[in-house]
């Protein structure tokens, strides 16, 4: 399988973009990037993923993502090879620019540069206070299986979202047990 890199627009005004790091710049939003997987022996398409990208308390996000299939079914095999926030990275580091000069009102497009950048940012933990009072919410009313059942999510991710909800002090007491 192929992969065929989107085509961004690259935005002319200096507010579009944000500081990565120590100087280059990427898109503070792009959407509709389309990413196009093809065959290894012909140019069919076997699946298309559109994504919006956007730079996210310094970090670059996958804001929404639609998967349309192409020449074969999508299964979990092709969807385990799509990383939305990689995706999106990618995607802002296309319209990448660095400073030239020093000036500070010159810039060149440095897509190489913008994605090694945003490379080094470290990847942000998806668990925040608000998930895990959800976690805490759905464990008071059924335990371990209404977590996995409510929050959508496996046996060894609900038992791993109960622990850290322990430990930041959430009241996980069931209601009727002894």
């Amino acid at each position: 399988m192929r992969l065929a890199p989107p085509t961004v627009p690259i935005a002319l005004y200096r507010d579009a973009y944000v500081g990565v790091g120590d100087g280059p710049l990427v898109p503070r939003r792009l959407d509709d990037a389309t990413f196009t997987y093809l065959a290894d022996e012909d140019d069919s398409v076997i699946f298309t993923a559109t994504i919006d990208a956007a730079m996210i308390d310094g970090r670059p996000a996958c804001t929404r993502m639609v998967i349309e299939a192409g020449s074969e079914p999508v299964t979990r095999k092709f969807l385990a090879l799509l990383d939305p926030v990689g995706l999106a990275a990618f995607t802002l580091s296309i319209g990448g620019m660095v400073p030239d000069g020093d000036s500070g009102r010159v810039f060149t497009p440095d897509a190489i540069a913008a994605g090694e950048a945003l490379a080094r940012l470290p990847r942000r933990r998806t668990v925040d206070n608000a998930r895990l009072a959800e976690v805490a919410r759905a464990y008071r009313r059924g335990g371990a299986v209404a977590v996995a059942r409510d929050c959508k999510l496996s046996k060894s991710q609900a038992f791993r979202l109960v622990k850290q909800a322990r430990e930041a002090g959430h009241d996980l007491s069931r209601k009727g047990t002894p």
